[in-house]
């Protein structure tokens, strides 16, 4: 679709799309991405236009900008949901008596850094 795009064209499209949906963008919470330098260059575009967007709704220069929960929020939450999602696979293998309640061992040990 964009192929090679540098950070200015992905940013330009994106923004794009969200007003083409007729988004509020001073409303833009949060922009998930992971680490490459293209996408901190995307967010920090994106950030200058809701804060700009921001400025012009509220009138005030002091506007919050984008969220800061992170590069990736889906690790974060993924981790926090992961014990108790394999709790309740258990519990409802279990009670309707079918299936192994046992996991696959990982191919490759992997572990994410938040």
């Amino acid at each position: 679709m964009l192929g090679h795009a540098t950070a200015d064209i992905i940013s330009h499209h994106l923004l794009d799309s969200l007003k083409s949906e007729g988004l509020d963008l001073s409303k833009l919470l949060h922009l998930g991405r992971d680490n490459p330098n293209v996408n901190k260059a995307v967010e920090a575009m994106i950030e200058k236009e809701v804060r700009s967007a921001q400025e012009k709704k509220t009138g005030n220069s002091s506007s919050n900008g984008l969220l800061p929960i992170g590069p990736c929020p889906l690790h974060i939450i993924h981790n926090a949901f992961k014990r108790v999602r394999r709790e309740d696979y258990l519990k409802v293998v279990e009670t309707i008596g079918v299936g192994v309640g046992r996991f696959m061992k990982r191919f490759v040990i992997t572990r994410w850094i938040e």
